[in-house]
Parts: C-alpha cells; sequence; structure tokens
C-alpha cells in the first residue's frame, strides 16, 4: 500500500458547550423534575423518630402509597428493617442541611419496585451494619427521583457475605423516567484478598432497564467492581456529566442506547484495590453499539490501570461489543504500560472517532490495538478532526482482523501504521484538551436531538450556474430547516428546497443580501414531512462561486436530520465526494417559512429610551405580523404598532416576558390593511438596549411585505443606515385577537400519551376561547375542554387536521361561565408530541381570562415549570 503523505497539527480545543449535546428526552426529564419534591408529592412531616428513636421504616410505611416522609433539616435516625412497596414511596430532607440516616438492616433497603420513589437531600450511613446495599428496583413503572442523595461508609459485601451486589440499581419500567441527580456514592468498598465473590457494583441498571434514566452530576469512587454499569439493558441511560474515580473492571460502562455527554473517569497512583486480574479501566463498551460519548475526559495514571484503558468486551458471558461514535472526547494516558486503546470482540465492534484528543504519554507497544489483542475482528473510523500524540511504539496496530479506515478514505489491516500515517499526528500538551462547560441559561438543550451537524469546512471552490447544494432526510416533522452557507460561495441570489423525489420546489427565498457565514431558514408554509428534500444556492441563470468540501464523509447525521449526498443540478444529481454550499445545517425554528424575510444579524447595540424598529409596507390585506426579536435586544417591555402616517397607535402588546431569539405576533383584531406601518419596542420610558444591524439594504420585499427603513422614534424617525430590533419579519395567516394572551415560544418537546394543556379561569362569561396550537406539537388528534373542579367534559372538538401554528375556536354550546376550566390536546390513548415552553411566568391575565399552570393528565395533575401544547389564547364574543 502506498504510504500517506504525513500530516501534523496542533489545534487548541478552546471552550466548548455541551449543552446542546445532551438527548432531548434527557433534558425533559430534568426539567420536568420539581425543584422541591414537597411542590410535587403530598409529604409528611416526620421528627419523631429525630436522634434515632425508633425504626423511621414504621412512618415511611405508614405514609406510603398517599404522601413521602419528610424529614427537614438535620437530625439523625434509623432504619431498621426495609419498607414495604407502595404506589409512592418516599423519604426526603433538605440539600443543604440533610438529616443523616443510619442503615442498620442488613441485605437492600429499598428493594422495590413502586410507580414512584422520592428520595432527596438524605445522607445513607452504612457503618454500622455488616453490609447492606442502598436500592435494588426491577421496574419502577412511572418515575424515579433521586437527588442530593449519598452513601456514607464502605461496602463489605465480599468480606462480610453482607448485602445485594447492586448498590443502587435503577431499573424503569417500559414507561419509566429515572433522574438520579447528584448522587454521591465516594466511600468504595472493602478488599478481601482472602475471599471470592462479586464485589458491590456502585450505581447500575442491568439487566432488566426498560425505560429511561437521566445520571446527572453523580459521583463513584474506590470501588472494586464497575462504577456505572448500565451496559446490556434495553432502555436509555445518558451518564450526563459524571464523574467516576478508581473502580476497578471499568469506570464507565456503557452499551445499547447509552450514551454520555461531558464528565470525567481517571485511574490513578491511588487507585486503592490490589487484587490480580481486577484491574481499572476508564471506558468499556458491552453489547449493542452505544449512542454517542461526547465531551468526556479519561485520565489514566500508573501500573493499576489494565487491558485497555478503553476496552471493548468480548462478552463471553453475554453480549458482545458493537462500538459507537465518540467525539469531542479527550484521552490523556500520563503513564502505565496497557494498551490504551483497545478495539475488538466477537461481534467486530466499529469506534468512529471525530474529533478526539489523545496523549498518549505511557509508552507501550500501540496506542490503538485493532483486531490484535485478541482473536476477534474490530474496526476503528477516523473522521475529521482527530489528534493523536503517541509515545508508543506504533500509534496503530491492526491484526489480521483489524481494520482503520481513515479520513482520507485509505484503509488498513493486518499492519502497523503511525499517527502520521494515519493524517492525524499532533503535538499536544494538556493546555490543547478543550474545556467543557454547560451553559443550562443560553441552551435549552437537546441538541443532540436537533443540534447543528457540522458539514466540513470549503477546501476550495469553482464556478457554475447550476443550482448546487445537499440531498437530506427529515427524520421527523418539522417547520423548517437553518443552514450556514459556506465559506467560499458568493453572487448567489436564490436558496431553493425540493422535494428530492419530484424534485418540486416547496419552498424559495430571496438570499441575494446575505453572505458568507450567514445562517437563515427556509421551510414550506406547513412544514417539512419526515421525507427526502434538496437544498441548492442558484444565481437563477447567472454564473455563481459555490463552496466546496471536497472530503466529506457522509453520511452526516443526528437524531432529526441526515445529510445523505452533494447535489449539482436542479434534478439533485448527487455525488458523494463534494458537500456543496452549506457548512451546517440544523431544524429550524420555523420563524421563517414560506415568505418571510430575514432583516440581517445584529451586529452592534446601543441603550436607549426611545421606541426603536422598522417602517414596513403591507402589500396586501393582512391577518397580522409575525417578528423576530433580534440577537442583541434586551430590556424592552412593550411592542407598538402604529400607523406610519399619523403614528397612531394601531395595537399594541406586552412583551416583556420575551427576549432576544423569542417570536410573536400583532396585529389588530381586524387585520391590517394595505398600507404602511411602524413596528417597535420600547421600554415604556425606561432604557433598554436596542440589537443593532449596521450595515442593511434596504428595501427588503417580498410579495407581502416591503421593509423600507429603520426608525428610532415614536414618531417614526427614519434612518437608512441601521436595522433596529427585529431580525426577521413574515405576514401571519391568522389574527391573534384583540384580548389574546402570548404563552411563551415552545422551548422543547417530548412524548406523551396523557392529555396536556393548561388550567385557567374565565374572569366573565364568554362566549368560547381561541386557541393557537405551539410549534412543536404534533400527532394529536382530540383538544378537550373540561370543568377545572369536577374535570367533567365540557366539549370536545376534533383536532387532528391541525397542526403546529393553526388557531381554531372552543365554543360551547352554552358559552363558558366565569369559572376555571382545562384545556388539552390528546391523542386518544396514542404517543403524540407536546409542545412544551419550559420557563412560564404564571400567571397570564387580562380582562377575559388568567392562565394559572400547566396541566398534564385528564384529572388535571398542575405543574408551575411547564407550559404545554398552545402558545396563545383569547376569549371570544364576550358576553
Amino acid at each position: 500500500m502506498t504510504e500517506q503523505a504525513t500530516a501534523s497539527t496542533t489545534s487548541s480545543g478552546g471552550e466548548i458547550n455541551l449543552t446542546p449535546e445532551v438527548p432531548q428526552w434527557a433534558y425533559d426529564i430534568w426539567q420536568d423534575a420539581p425543584d422541591d419534591p414537597r411542590d410535587e408529592w403530598t409529604a409528611e412531616v416526620v421528627t419523631g423518630y429525630s436522634g434515632r428513636s425508633g425504626d423511621l421504616t414504621n412512618a415511611i410505611n405508614n405514609a406510603s402509597g398517599r404522601a413521602i416522609v419528610d424529614l427537614g433539616s438535620g437530625g439523625e435516625y434509623e432504619m431498621q428493617t426495609s419498607p414495604s412497596s407502595a404506589s409512592l414511596v418516599g423519604l426526603i430532607g433538605d440539600p443543604d442541611d440533610p438529616p443523616t440516616v443510619y442503615l442498620t438492616m442488613t441485605g437492600t433497603c429499598w428493594e422495590m419496585s413502586p410507580d414512584e420513589l422520592v428520595l432527596e437531600g438524605i445522607t445513607f450511613d452504612i457503618s454500622e451494619t455488616s453490609d447492606v446495599s442502598l436500592l435494588r428496583s426491577y421496574g419502577i413503572s412511572d418515575r424515579l427521583h433521586v437527588r442530593d442523595i449519598t452513601l456514607r461508609g464502605e461496602r463489605e459485601r465480599v468480606a462480610t457475605g453482607g448485602g445485594n451486589r447492586h448498590n443502587f440499581l435503577a431499573q424503569m419500567g417500559p414507561e419509566g423516567k429515572g433522574l438520579i441527580e447528584r448522587l454521591s456514592l465516594p466511600d468504595g468498598c472493602i478488599e478481601d484478598l482472602n475471599s471470592s465473590g462479586d464485589y458491590a457494583i456502585p450505581a447500575g441498571a442491568d439487566p432488566s432497564h426498560e425505560g429511561k434514566n437521566v445520571w446527572k452530576d453523580c459521583y463513584v469512587e474506590g470501588f472494586h467492581d464497575n462504577g456505572y454499569y448500565v451496559r446490556n439493558s434495553p432502555g436509555h441511560n445518558l451518564l450526563w456529566n459524571c464523574e467516576a474515580l478508581n473502580n476497578a473492571r471499568t469506570n464507565m460502562r456503557i452499551g445499547e442506547n447509552d450514551s454520555i455527554v461531558g464528565g470525567h473517569s481517571e485511574i490513578n497512583t491511588d487507585f486503592p484495590h490490589e487484587e490480580v486480574g481486577e484491574p481499572g479501566r476508564a471506558l468499556g463498551n458491552d453489547g449493542l453499539g452505544f449512542d454517542k460519548v461526547v465531551g468526556l475526559t479519561c485520565v489514566l495514571e500508573g501500573d493499576d490501570w489494565g487491558s485497555a484503558g478503553f476496552m471493548h468486551w468480548s462478552g463471553k458471558d453475554g453480549i458482545p461489543a458493537e462500538g459507537g461514535r465518540l467525539y469531542n472526547t479527550v484521552f490523556h494516558f500520563k503513564s502505565g504500560n496497557s494498551t490504551p486503546i483497545r478495539v475488538d470482540s466477537r461481534a467486530n465492534p466499529v469506534s468512529t472517532y471525530e474529533d478526539c484528543y489523545i496523549l498518549d504519554e505511557s509508552g507501550g507497544n500501540e496506542t490503538f490495538s485493532v483486531g490484535h489483542s485478541e482473536s476477534q475482528p474490530g474496526t476503528v473510523t477516523l473522521n475529521g478532526g482527530n489528534q493523536v500524540d503517541s509515545n508508543a511504539d506504533v500509534a496503530f496496530r491492526m491484526g489480521t482482523d483489524g481494520t482503520l479506515n481513515t479520513a482520507d478514505g485509505s484503509s488498513y489491516s493486518n499492519t502497523t501504521i503511525s499517527a502520521s500515517q494515519a493524517g492525524v499526528d499532533a503535538s499536544l500538551t494538556p493546555a490543547d484538551f478543550p474545556t467543557f462547560y454547560f451553559d443550562y441559561e443560553d441552551d435549552n438543550g437537546g441538541g443532540s436531538g436537533d443540534g447543528p451537524i457540522d458539514l466540513g469546512t470549503d477546501t476550495s471552490a469553482d464556478s457554475t450556474s447550476n443550482e448546487s447544494g445537499i440531498h437530506f432526510e427529515a427524520k421527523q416533522e418539522m417547520e423548517s430547516v437553518r443552514l450556514t452557507i459556506s465559506q467560499n460561495s458568493d453572487g448567489f441570489t436564490t436558496c431553493r428546497l425540493r422535494d428530492a423525489t419530484s424534485t418540486d420546489v416547496v419552498a424559495e427565498r430571496d438570499v441575494s443580501h446575505l453572505q458568507v457565514g450567514d445562517t437563515f431558514e427556509i421551510g414550506p408554509d406547513d412544514g417539512l414531512d419526515a421525507d427526502t428534500y434538496l437544498v441548492t444556492l442558484d444565481a437563477d441563470g447567472s454564473e455563481w462561486t459555490r463552496g466546496r468540501f471536497d472530503n466529506p464523509s457522509y453520511p452526516y447525521s443526528n437524531d432529526a436530520l441526515s445529510v445523505i449526498e452533494g447535489v449539482y443540478t436542479s434534478g439533485g444529481t448527487p455525488t458523494d465526494n463534494v458537500r456543496y454550499s452549506f457548512t451546517e445545517i440544523a431544524v429550524g425554528d420555523g420563524t421563517w417559512i414560506g415568505n418571510g424575510i430575514d432583516l440581517g444579524t445584529d451586529n452592534d447595540t446601543d441603550t436607549a429610551t426611545n421606541e426603536s424598529g422598522i417602517h414596513f409596507e403591507a402589500e396586501q390585506e393582512l391577518d397580522g405580523i409575525q417578528l423576530a426579536i433580534s440577537q442583541n435586544s434586551g430590556g424592552f417591555t412593550t411592542c407598538r404598532l402604529r400607523d406610519a402616517t399619523s403614528t397612531d397607535v394601531v395595537v399594541e402588546k406586552d412583551v416583556s416576558d420575551l427576549q432576544a431569539g423569542d417570536t410573536f405576533e400583532i396585529g389588530p383584531a381586524g387585520g391590517l390593511e394595505a398600507d404602511t406601518y411602524l413596528v417597535t419596542l420600547d421600554a415604556d420610558g425606561d432604557e433598554w438596549t436596542r440589537g443593532r444591524f449596521t450595515d442593511p439594504s434596504y428595501p427588503y420585499s417580498n410579495d407581502d411585505l416591503t421593509v423600507t427603513e429603520g426608525v428610532y422614534t415614536s414618531g417614526g424617525t427614519p434612518t437608512d443606515n441601521v436595522r433596529y430590533s427585529f431580525t426577521a419579519i413574515a405576514a401571519t395567516d391568522g389574527p391573534e385577537t384583540g384580548d389574546g394572551l402570548d404563552l411563551g415560544t415552545d422551548n422543547n418537546a417530548d412524548t406523551a400519551t396523557n392529555e396536556s394543556g393548561f388550567h385557567f379561569e374565565a374572569e366573565q362569561e364568554l362566549d368560547g376561547i381561541q386557541l393557537t396550537i405551539s410549534r412543536n406539537s404534533g400527532g394529536f388528534t382530540t383538544c378537550r375542554l373540561r370543568d377545572a373542579t369536577s374535570t367533567d367534559v365540557v366539549v370536545e372538538k376534533d383536532v387532528s387536521d391541525l397542526r403546529a401554528g393553526d388557531t381554531f375556536d372552543i365554543l360551547p354550546d352554552e358559552g363558558l361561565d366565569a369559572d376555571t376550566y382545562l384545556v388539552t390536546l390528546d391523542a386518544n390513548g396514542s404517543e403524540w408530541t407536546r409542545g412544551r415552553f419550559a420557563d412560564p411566568s404564571y400567571p397570564y391575565s387580562n380582562d377575559d381570562l388568567s392562565v394559572t399552570e400547566g396541566i398534564y393528565t385528564s384529572g388535571g395533575t398542575p405543574t408551575d415549570n411547564v407550559r404545554y401544547s398552545f402558545t396563545a389564547i383569547a376569549g371570544i364574543d364576550t358576553v
């Protein structure tokens, strides 16, 4: 084989926000958890057992099924026996001053599978018993809520033959959802070199877990068995910013449907175990392919880690490892003489690496052993961005059944090659590693599901008069896609979205005012179906410059989108060898579908006490307009729509609960005439921050609207040099009623079989209500209006032909009394997608209505933390 040209790179990783990598389902479980369990479940305060006066289990059993037990702050308690299972079981304390509960039984404390189990703010102490495990569940059907739980004391399972092997076994039923946040197991176990048997596994979900578990900010240290053992179960597990230190076998052992986002796994010279054959490992894979490992830092030092730092288990007693995807992940092998990364099993595991940092200072025989250590196959695929600094004899050693695929398309078997030959050679120090963080304030998470897909950086360009772009699949319904123009593209005028099968145009937009690096959205008026599409740039018959990435690794995928190939004609002529025109694609927020106008991205900001916005013309009668608040705007309270000639206010809207990037609608009850208008933001005399785009290309036009200039006073003082406050504008198909309530824009979604919506009060008699379906909702069939007291159905409406963004009326025959009601969407027992706004400011009120809380069952189970299903409500024909 011809030797590949050598390559050497060093690139600092900088800072990487991992929040978008958190799967949407996991982010939703975390967000849905109450800040205080007392707000979600009935809690009975029990202090009579403080001072260790009696068996606290008696109080837990007495409350179970109807309430959880609340110990409050501090104090010492004792559980002498294990509680009984019931539909609801729980024990909580104060996380800031946790009470200590001494476990003096043997076996397992919480051995049960209730519908709901709640544990928060407790330190459990096992130092006074021969041995006991904390939790063993086999199918919790609804919810596991665990937060700020610490286990104090060493497990002695082998030494005493005591408690169960599973120290904390969280197995959920098919529909169960578990949140295990800040579970701390710091004291490990006692090693007994004179006894045989299995040591305690600190944290696990294997093998019967079927639901979804989120392990967030957890810590396990010093156990003589696997740290996090979540491998062979069919359910989902996410290790989210978890830490594991000096556990034997494997710190983090994952398999099918499992992911790691962030966190730290380390074996160091303080490794406490001496038993031969049980060294420590940072990471391991068992069973069917894991989903992903991203943002994890693995550090191995000394002579007590072995077999491999990252090992694919052969599955002699179970399912062999199949591998998975690793990216933006760090491996630092500081010392030692074992194989750092070993890829082989009976299942021929395929591990894919992208943008990973691997510093091997251990000085062994090889850094990667691929199908070599045992007579088993294995495959490593290196996509772009990897950096390997290897002090080993060779970087990659492939056995007869081992395969290495490199980013340039080369493939190697039964040989050894250097990092240079593989195109990944680098000179690294720990200072070059990225810094990972989670920005929960600025990101709503769920990015792994639908976050941006990096399509590579342009490596060349050429001239063409053809449409050129990409062929992609939308794996689910969505309102639009968001695209970033590639680095070398220029001279284009139009973006077209086509059905990939018929090549018919489903959406088209003018992009002549955009340039390299700009981001925009495109989508048809009724959104994209789960189907395949072509999206291209073009210059409408003229020649233009199309940016090209000449080394793509198709397909590029996440949970929502898959980019299949490049295309370079309107008919979708394909190529696997080039990616054209776009450097990034993501699910859009649906703001600018159809004929929306992009008004440019803020590049400046200042403070003002004046109204500031834009002057526009409605080219025809419209129901209203939709606006996106620009990136740098903040501190505003009011949006005003004025007649441009008289400057009289046509309609005014409170937007104090909105922020940069949010979208909203505004329009008078009778709609807009074909006339000119001013639309502005303001803080009602106070100072606010107005976002500015200082290089506008007025006018911006489509068939509905023409934006002619910026304005910066209530009198419409004009400027051609600045666009204020709004980054986009579009015509709306349906009006907000004059007395409508804006309930916020969806910032996530989840799936449910329950009715979900909100609880509201009609402040006076009304003929009915008008509702707008929130943008992330889909798959519903029915809307129900219920009396909030009896939960009886007042009226039911078939909405199976409606979709996100549609507005409809609910009109009971007898109207609505001044009373309280529940209004929900549902799919009549089937699963549907409910749009969620996870930062509501209840109550939302006007003279007609007050929306007081979200609800998520037909019985009106309340939540203050989420608004479901509807983005707006208004009263109809007040009596």
